[in-house]
């Protein structure tokens, strides 16, 4: 891997001893079981924007953007509607 020897045993460490982690990594471990509850209670269609919503409605403060990375890390996403460029009426 073309990465710093000391890049990689840093990652290491910190992966076998979570409390070393930075705030942000911490938040997310938090947060990702979270996610998960309300995308299954929301019936798995919820994108970025209403999760986003719901999420502030029960009471936690978070950036969309946060939650965008958080569920593509996750890796959900919720239904997207998609129009063909070409749609003709009779075919």
């Amino acid at each position: 891997m073309p990465i710093a020897p000391a890049t990689f045993y840093d990652y290491l460490v910190k992966r076998g001893d979570p409390p070393r982690l930075s705030d942000r990594a911490k938040r997310d471990v938090e947060l990702k079981p979270v996610v998960e509850r309300m995308f299954e209670e929301n019936l798995s269609v919820y994108g970025v924007r209403k999760m986003w919503h719901q999420m502030r409605r029960e009471g936690f403060s978070i950036t969309r953007c946060t939650v965008a990375y958080l569920m593509k890390d996750i890796g959900i996403e919720g239904v997207t509607y998609r129009v063909r460029a070409n749609q003709s009426d009779g075919a």
